[in-house]
């Protein structure tokens, strides 16, 4: 700090500070080193959210493929019920009251 000597008052000092600020190689140096860093910080940043983002999406598929599977075979359990319960139905009725038709063809579901 730069005092001067010129007192205005009794016991007061007046001090003045350089408001000039030098950028020296060094300072150069360290900026750019700073802005590098955060820049690859934000980088890491930005493909690490795309990581997770899409580990999300293959857990969320994974789960969309469960349930319709269960949601499928639910289904054909409960045509199997269905038919069961026509089975019993049809049990205490005679022969000619049932309604059974013949099969001319048979298909194979694979």
């Amino acid at each position: 700090m730069l005092i001067n000597k010129d007192n205005t008052s009794k016991n007061f000092r007046k001090r003045t500070i350089s408001r000039e600020i030098s950028v020296g190689p060094l300072t150069l140096k360290f900026i750019t080193v700073i802005i590098i860093a955060a820049l690859c910080i934000l980088y890491l940043a930005q493909s690490t959210q795309g990581a997770t983002q899409n580990y999300q999406l293959r857990e969320l598929e994974q789960t969309k493929r469960e349930l319709e599977k269960e949601n499928e075979r639910l289904g054909v359990e409960a045509v199997r019920l269905q038919a069961l319960k026509n089975i019993d139905i049809d049990k205490d009725k005679k022969e000619e009251e049932k309604d059974f038709e013949e099969i001319s063809e048979v298909e194979y579901v694979e």
